[in-house]
């Protein structure tokens, strides 16, 4: 038995630990039951197609010579990183097909197989699909949401939900921002609460490329829930509830 666990760098420079927390304590697991693992980095990732053989290395090594590989993040600012995972789901379903008795066990196969983006819109269309409650959302590919031209098409009228402020604006991706702070780099969300047109122009929106945007409404209840599933029941989670401004991640309890 022997684990591959792949995760994202981070994006600046921080007094922790190099490998991100949550993989770090994945590992401390590992040795506490004397299993034996690697790690890798998203960008440490080799795809090879020779003599009509298709290989993987993760950091040197052939990802067919785990028994497990759990993906942990990846960057939503390079949506290849998401992309590398499908690679490699779909690269063990066909090893497995081949060697029944070596399966190689790949955490959230199944999911990454039914969601081929990992953005915000997916996830809409995804509940839409499935007929699952979502937030009202609108999206525009050229990013013109505050400064309509007169000769074109008013989308407002058959979206009659951004007429009704306050809204949501955030990353089309999820990603979130680097800001300087008091002189040092400091990840940020990308959300912003748009009480009226004039709210475009608020600090850290304005300048910001709106093709990387969506709207969606706004929610006043100020709480939210991370629920854990496994084979259908729920298993575990917790409840956020903000306890300054809008946002459940910002200073929540």
């Amino acid at each position: 038995m022997k684990y591959l666990i792949i995760d994202k760098r981070q994006r600046i420079n921080t007094e922790q630990r190099d490998i991100p927390t949550g993989s770090a304590r994945l590992l401390e697991e590992l040795e506490k039951k004397n299993i034996a693992y690697d790690f890798a980095y998203n960008d440490e990732l080799e795809f090879i197609f020779q003599n009509s053989k298709f290989v993987i290395h993760a950091n040197g090594k052939d990802v067919l010579s785990y028994s497990h590989i759990i993906f942990r993040g990846h960057s939503l600012e390079n949506e290849k990183e998401y992309h590398f995972k499908r690679y490699i789901t779909d690269h063990i379903e066909h090893h497995n097909l081949k060697n029944s008795d070596k399966k190689i066990l790949v955490q959230n196969a199944e999911a990454i197989k039914r969601l081929p983006y990992y953005n915000k819109i997916a996830f809409a269309q995804l509940c839409a699909i499935n007929n699952i409650p979502y937030f009202n959302t609108y999206y525009r590919s050229d990013g013109n949401y505050n400064n309509s031209n007169e000769n074109s098409y008013d989308y407002r009228k058959e979206t009659n939900f951004l007429n009704n402020y306050p809204l949501i604006i955030k990353e089309y991706s999820g990603a979130n921002r680097v800001q300087q702070i008091d002189g040092k780099e400091k990840i940020k969300k990308n959300v912003f609460k748009l009480g009226s047109e004039e709210d475009y122009k608020q600090y850290n929106l304005d300048g910001q490329d709106l093709k990387n945007f969506f709207i969606q409404e706004f929610s006043d209840i100020k709480e939210d829930y991370r629920i854990f599933v496994k084979l259908g029941k729920v298993i575990g989670g917790w409840k956020r509830t903000a306890s300054h401004g809008f946002m459940t991640v910002s200073k929540g309890i």
